[in-house]
């Protein structure tokens, strides 16, 4: 069941209209530049908006296109298709205290040329360390936007950085290369991987039309009161089961993410189901 976490319907028109009336006179004040993500066609899409921003605090969509979802801690998610082609904007409120911060962010939904982009994966607490100039073969002055805050990126194309726990998931970094005057921008995926003990890390695959059930307990091992977020064609009974019957149109991959109230913390886990056609 995905669930949206909003303001009250009063304080949400209120902040549509002010941001509205901001923007239509160029006045809109925002916490920082628009954060800027790519998505592609049937494909699942999920940032951690904290790890790329090192904001937390209790976040909801203000306005933003229906595929997407953004859960109180931050997570951005969704699958879009082929009707979301193009730049797809949206406003984030986070509350930190008793201060309200807004985003503005915008996710292009489309093919990245293969030669755009750069993808890795990398486990937690182990040193990720690449050389973009070195991958590229672009010399120059390279600056970044959406960097995790695990990660440094040097004007000299190295990224550096050891992630955490609570870093687990995806984030998409803009690069830019200036060399002689000219912009060269690409893209860098970065996927990272390490999950509590018990998690289940192998991808499932399943075919359209195929009937899909398996039981919560058998990724969390816990009986402990939950959060789960899952792709529309699967849905969760409340005795645990999930079950669902993807479609041709559902083929690519769904992210699974479960979210466990723990004694001390909320621990989170996540997986993905590949829909392939045979």
């Amino acid at each position: 069941m995905n669930r949206l976490f909003s303001h009250n319907a009063g304080k949400k028109l209120a902040l549509v209209v002010a941001l509205l009336s901001s923007i239509a006179f160029g006045g809109i004040s925002l916490e920082r530049e628009s954060l800027k993500y790519y998505a592609i066609p049937g494909q699942a899409f999920s940032v951690n908006i904290p790890a790329n921003t090192g904001v937390s605090g209790l976040f909801s969509m203000i306005t933003g296109p229906s595929w997407l979802t953004l859960t109180a801690n931050g997570i951005l998610f969704g699958t879009p298709s082929e009707q979301n082609l193009g730049a797809n904007e949206l406003f984030i409120s986070v509350e930190v205290g008793k201060v309200e911060q807004l985003f503005h962010a915008v996710i292009h939904v489309g093919p990245v040329p293969a030669k755009d982009r750069f993808s890795f994966e990398v486990s937690v607490e182990t040193i990720f360390k690449a050389d973009l100039k070195e991958l590229s073969g672009i010399a120059g002055e390279y600056t970044y936007t959406n960097l995790p805050e695990w990660l440094t990126g040097l004007p000299s194309g190295v990224l550096i950085g050891k992630p955490s726990a609570t870093h687990v998931g995806a984030s998409q970094i803009s690069v830019d290369v200036i060399r002689n005057g000219v912009s060269h921008p690409f893209t860098v995926g970065l996927l990272v991987k390490g999950f509590p003990a018990g998690h289940v890390n192998t991808p499932m695959v399943v075919s359209a039309g195929q009937p899909v059930q398996f039981h919560v307990t058998e990724i969390t091992h816990s009986n402990r009161p939950q959060l789960v977020y899952l792709p529309h064609w699967l849905t969760m009974a409340p005795n645990g089961w999930i079950t669902g019957v993807p479609s041709y149109a559902d083929r690519g991959h769904h992210l699974i993410r479960i979210e466990l109230q723990d004694v001390t913390a909320i621990r989170v886990y996540q997986f993905w189901i590949t829909v392939s056609v045979t």
